[in-house]
């Protein structure tokens, strides 16, 4: 079982040492992968640049998306960018697509708001030709309703580094789609709002999750099995868990024994955690949990799960 971290650029430069600083302790703590997420604010660095100062202040850390907007960019560009990543971090690298949900930044861009079933058909494409040129094939391919064709030449040379595709959501289109193609399939126990400005709590408990991977297995068929990674919503290391569970039902205005049960919610001393997290990889196939780093609430930065981390070894 291995932990992942997510963390927004932005919020990270108001800290000591900012995100250099934050790639070197998340290494130092042991975490797999610091992912950065991508969003079009004010104050946030462009990924790729992010991912690249990280790998160059580390040595083993993973680096890498959580999630890229694929609508923002183009799919060849995007292979070009995370082959030199992979080839400069030593083989470090993954990239985390997703379909985008934010109608508001859309909005900013100049970037048309289409249905969720269109960008979910538009990843599919990206995800696809990524792949293929950074397997170093070239690529001829007509975009869905013709919005742009693609004649390229891999960007991959031979010997060059791999680089690991997770492809993340809870929709079920999408998770087909991280079946068929992805190296890794992320799965977020949420949906969002038509407009990306809210969310619907769905599939949050464990029977739910297991729903949502007999999803993606089924879509993968013998490519099964895949990594799971599951996008931890809640830490809490407490010695009173009932307290803090009630505290998130309230929040979440799920039931207590919904939010206990749920693998998106991680609560008790550091021991019970790191017992549930291989229980939860032995029963469910879960390869890896990430969670939040720089949140509003302050139980959840990245040293809280450092006593995790070192009773999972």
């Amino acid at each position: 079982m291995r932990i992942n971290l997510s963390a927004e650029f932005g919020r990270t430069q108001q800290r000591p040492g900012g995100w250099l600083q934050l790639a070197r302790d998340a290494e130092a703590i042991g975490y797999e992968t610091l992912q950065v997420a991508d969003h079009l604010t004010i104050g946030d660095a462009a990924p790729f640049t992010a991912m690249a100062a990280a790998a160059a202040v580390t040595e083993r850390l993973r680096i890498g998306t959580y999630v890229l907007n694929n609508d923002f960019r183009h799919p060849v560009v995007v292979a070009h960018e995370m082959a030199a990543l992979a080839e400069l971090s030593g083989g470090r690298a993954t990239l985390g697509l997703g379909a985008g949900h934010m109608q508001y930044e859309y909005e900013r861009a100049g970037i048309a708001f289409d249905p969720a079933g269109r960008r979910v058909q538009r990843l599919a494409e990206s995800a696809g030709t990524i792949k293929r040129l950074l397997d170093g094939e070239t690529v001829t391919s007509d975009g869905p309703d013709g919005e742009y064709h693609l004649d390229g030449h891999g960007v991959r040379p031979a010997g060059a580094q791999p680089v690991r595709l997770l492809i993340g959501g809870n929709g079920t289109r999408i998770l087909q789609v991280a079946g068929r193609l992805g190296d890794v399939v992320g799965f977020t126990g949420f949906t969002p709002s038509a407009d990306g400005a809210g969310s619907e709590t769905t599939h949050f408990t464990e029977v739910g999750l297991a729903e949502r991977i007999t999803v993606a297995r089924t879509a993968a068929g013998d490519r099964w099995p895949l990594l799971v990674d599951v996008l931890v919503q809640t830490v809490a290391i407490t010695d009173r868990p009932d307290v803090a569970l009630d505290r998130i039902s309230s929040r979440t205005h799920l039931p207590v024994e919904a939010v206990r049960s749920s693998p998106f919610v991680l609560v008790g001393s550091a021991q019970d955690i790191a017992e549930r997290l291989l229980d939860l990889e032995q029963r469910l196939g879960i390869t890896s949990v990430t969670v939040f780093a720089n949140r509003a609430n302050t139980d959840q930065t990245e040293r809280t799960m450092a006593p995790v981390i070192e009773a999972l070894g």
